[in-house]
């Protein structure tokens, strides 16, 4: 019937939010990767800062996904080629790879799977050399 009960958390000095209900849970923030991050899964070189996060999961802690955005430095290439790499040394296997450039802005996806977990980080960086990088890690049918 949709009714249940639900506790709310919310965190005013950052702007963290938790929803937890019987059917599972949600988790909104920024400023830190979530503990929850696969560890084989790489993260931009050099220094970054998480501009959002969100985690979902079932009420057992284990079907759900992750999105998380970070801003990078460096260039959307050189943070291509190192996501690239670090996923396999990660013990993923690279799945797909899309490149596309337009109005001067690059974009670069890039996906695996490994671990139970499909994973898809898109790189992409604007006229003004703003490097953002998104991934979206969920559980694999695998």
């Amino acid at each position: 019937d949709g009714s249940g009960d639900a506790e709310v958390d919310l965190d005013v000095d950052s702007g963290d939010m938790s929803i937890d209900t019987d059917e599972g849970s949600l988790d909104i923030g920024s400023g830190e990767v979530p503990e929850s991050f696969p560890d084989g899964v790489p993260l931009p070189e050099g220094d970054y800062s998480v501009t959002s996060s969100m985690e979902a999961t079932d009420p057992d802690g284990a079907e759900g996904y992750i999105q998380l955005t970070l801003a990078a430095e460096g260039t959307a290439d050189a943070q291509a080629e190192h996501l690239q790499q670090g996923l396999t040394d990660g013990g993923y296997e690279k799945t797909g790879t899309n490149r596309m450039e337009s109005n001067g802005q690059l974009s670069v996806t890039i996906s695996g799977r490994g671990h139970g977990q499909d994973v898809v980080m898109s790189v992409l960086e604007d006229p003004e050399g703003q490097v953002v990088v998104n991934y979206v890690v969920t559980a694999s049918d695998e």
